[in-house]
């Protein structure tokens, strides 16, 4: 598994752990691997 995401802790601001500029790479990396998910699906062995 791969675990990807902002990371957050619950006792500190969201503002301390991550960027405004990181959430624009998850934006861009999640829109990547939807739209091409048929292929990535395919290159995992399984």
């Amino acid at each position: 598994t791969v675990d990807v995401g902002a990371p957050q802790l619950s006792m500190h601001s969201i503002r301390e752990m991550t960027s405004t500029q990181a959430l624009e790479h998850y934006l861009v990396f999640f829109q990547g691997f939807y739209k091409n998910f048929k292929q990535v699906h395919n290159s995992i062995e399984h």
